[in-house]
């Protein structure tokens, strides 16, 4: 069972800091103040006492469930649109929301989520999942149930989900000027991590070497809380941090000083590179909704393409599936011994991720060696069995005429009697007995020779 903490203010300016609660000003080289707003200035709701301990409490059980920082909680999410709810309702106090009448708080609900869907032109998927879900949430946890509501949707908020491909990356990529921001989405579609991982994660850990490939050794995501075993860096993404870091020996590159960080130092916004993202892919494909979320789904497409069991006929399909799976960062409800194997060896976990480096390249030319001279090899190849195979026909020919002829020399029948027979002349009185020892001893050899052929021919 969760112990919840009681969070105060004061505990809210520790996780998140004075600036994001309270804002903050800049000023320009011409003199000029920009506000920053806060989140109490955001979202007045926040000093409600209601909302104060709904929010925090959830960020807590996301905390200790995801085994995961309460800074990594997205409360602005959830704030906003609770406060967009109110503001539309005409209420400064949500405390007020909660006493009403079972009745009442359904329908109100319900006539704000058809506003947003008939009014507001908001993605039919989006509010009848995110919105309602986080409003209902408020509701819930400070005793208060909403009983109704608007069928949520199994899938939809991906349609139109932009497919990427080779293509569609390289042009893209061609599009954005900001090497930040092609790195972030170079690192996405060929390590296959969540933009969270790549930004949050990932400069946490040193680089290793394992044999041609640089790679980081037990990588925990943060979604699902899963330890990747080796993180193997395609040569095309190494070749990329080299020229960037102007460093040759990915082991001395510190990821945490230097990995995708603005030049004032701090790492790249995860909505401003989205936003930037969006913004080539509408002029490019207005058609298709570009998310982050597209690289890593460029990657499992790509791995999925790959036949493993080709390349080592003893996983069989389940633990091809969980080996994939596992690079994506999946829990993985069941693992064999072969599987179990191959993660805990990082010899074989290499052999079988190196076949899947090829089809995840974007920029590298991938060339078709099979020249003249090689499908001329092949060409001769074939040639050559069919005459082994023509010659192997006319050796067993040979071998039956062979059989015939001595069985007439030694007045054989029956070919069974070969068994029986055993050659021991001594009536010859011109022969020596070392002799004759010899001549038994060479005729029962070509007896057992004949007695070979007779089973070659069987």
């Amino acid at each position: 069972m969760l112990e919840l903490k009681e969070y105060t203010k004061s505990d809210l300016k520790a996780i998140f800091g004075k600036k994001k609660l309270y804002g903050w000003d800049t000023t320009n080289k011409k003199g000029k103040i920009t506000h920053h707003h806060g989140y109490y200035e955001l979202y007045p709701i926040l000093e409600n006492n209601d909302v104060f301990r709904w929010i925090t409490t959830k960020m807590d059980k996301f905390a200790q469930k995801q085994n995961k920082e309460p800074k990594d909680f997205k409360i602005t999410s959830y704030l906003n649109a609770l406060q967009q709810y109110c503001n539309y309702n005409k209420v400064s106090n949500p405390s007020e929301l909660l006493k009403e009448n079972i009745d009442k708080r359904n329908k109100r609900v319900v006539d704000y989520l058809v506003y947003l869907i008939k009014v507001e032109k908001k993605n039919e998927v989006s509010v009848k999942n995110a919105y309602q879900s986080r409003i209902k949430s408020f509701y819930s946890a400070r005793g208060s149930p909403i009983t109704d509501g608007l069928e949520t949707e199994d899938n939809g908020i991906n349609e139109n989900e932009m497919n990427l491909d080779r293509d569609k990356i390289q042009v893209i990529l061609n599009m954005i000027n900001n090497s930040n921001y092609k790195l972030a989405s170079k690192v996405q579609a060929l390590l296959g991590l969540r933009i969270g991982d790549v930004l949050k994660e990932l400069p946490k850990y040193k680089i290793l070497k394992h044999s041609e490939h640089f790679y980081v050794k037990n990588f925990l995501t943060i979604k699902e809380n899963v330890k990747i075993k080796y993180l193997f860096f395609p040569n095309e993404l190494t070749k990329l941090l080299q020229a960037i870091f102007s460093i040759e020996n990915l082991r001395e590159l510190d990821l945490n000083s230097n990995f995708l960080k603005t030049r004032k130092g701090k790492m790249i916004l995860q909505s401003e590179y989205l936003r930037k993202l969006k913004n080539v892919a509408s002029k490019l494909y207005p058609n298709e909704k570009m998310r982050t979320h597209s690289f890593r789904k460029y990657f499992a497409t790509q791995i999925s393409r790959v036949n493993l069991t080709k390349i080592r006929d003893d996983i069989g399909s389940d633990v091809e599936s969980n080996f994939k799976e596992h690079l994506l960062g999946h829990k993985v409800h069941y693992s064999s011994k072969v599987y179990n194997q191959i993660l805990n060896d990082i010899n074989q976990f290499y052999e079988l991720w190196k076949p899947l480096e090829v089809s995840l390249c974007i920029d590298c030319e991938i060339i078709n060696t099979t020249n003249e001279d090689i499908l001329k090899l092949k060409e001769d190849k074939a040639e050559l069995e069919e005459q082994l195979k023509a010659v192997q026909l006319d050796n067993r020919e040979v071998k039956r005429v062979l059989l015939e002829l001595f069985a007439k020399v030694y007045e054989i029948e029956d070919l069974n009697d070969l068994e029986e027979l055993k050659v021991n002349r001594s009536y010859d009185s011109d022969k020596t007995e070392k002799e004759l020892k010899e001549y038994n001893e060479r005729e029962n050899r070509t007896i057992q020779y004949l007695l070979q052929i007779k089973r070659d021919l069987e």
